[in-house]
């Protein structure tokens, strides 16, 4: 049975079949949560991923602190 905790898992592609392994370590490890799959490349274009890196590496340690940082304010999709 899941909690109300959810744990993301964010990824782009498949590299090796590496992803279903750590999906499935993720779900030993973390039973209680709800494991979510973001799937990047459905999201973004791959011309964002530049835009995405950028803003990643200005504002990591915000993100990491405030998740609701990552969606304040934001009204459309970056792929717009």
């Amino acid at each position: 049975m899941h909690s109300n905790q959810k744990l993301a898992f964010i990824k782009w592609g498949d590299f090796s079949h590496i992803n279903a392994s750590v999906i499935e370590m993720l779900t030993k490890s973390f039973s209680n949560f709800h494991i979510e799959v973001i799937e990047l490349s459905d999201l973004i274009s791959k011309k964002d991923v530049v835009v995405l890196f950028c803003c990643l590496k200005e504002y990591w340690v915000d993100i990491l602190l405030n998740p609701t940082f990552a969606i304040r304010g934001v009204d459309k999709p970056l792929s717009q």
